[in-house]
Order: structure tokens, then sequence, then C-alpha cells
């Protein structure tokens, strides 16, 4: 069911989620979007496809890497 979402409020739960992972291999994580970006979401299937992105990021980036 698509709800408005504060798509900031997402991303920042899920980088939260992988915090350890990505410490574990001294990554830095961070996102830049517009401020407040609102957007109409499945939240649970959002979180799923970020989680998933970041999730290969972390295990496909060297470590002492930066993912953005």
């Amino acid at each position: 069911m698509l709800v408005p979402t504060d798509l900031g409020q997402i991303i920042t739960e899920v980088i939260e989620q992988f915090a350890v992972q990505a410490e574990r291999k001294e990554l830095t994580v961070r996102w830049q979007a517009p401020q407040n970006p609102a957007v109409l979401a499945d939240t649970t299937q959002v979180k799923r496809v970020l989680g998933n992105l970041l999730h290969n990021a972390i295990k496909f980036t060297p470590a002492g890497g930066s993912i953005r």
C-alpha cells in the first residue's frame, strides 16, 4: 500500500540497520538528498530494496572505502 513517506527517514533507518557491518569494514556511509524528500511508497518494500542495495555495497566495497 502506498502511503506518504519521508524517504530520508527510511534511508536513515536502513543505514542504522547496517551500521555494524559497515563499521567492521571501516566503511563510511553517507547519503545526500533534498531536505524532507516526501514520496508515496510502500515503506516495507522500499526498506527491503534499500537494504539489499546497502548490503551489496558493504559486501563489495573494499575495507576503508566510502559508500554514497
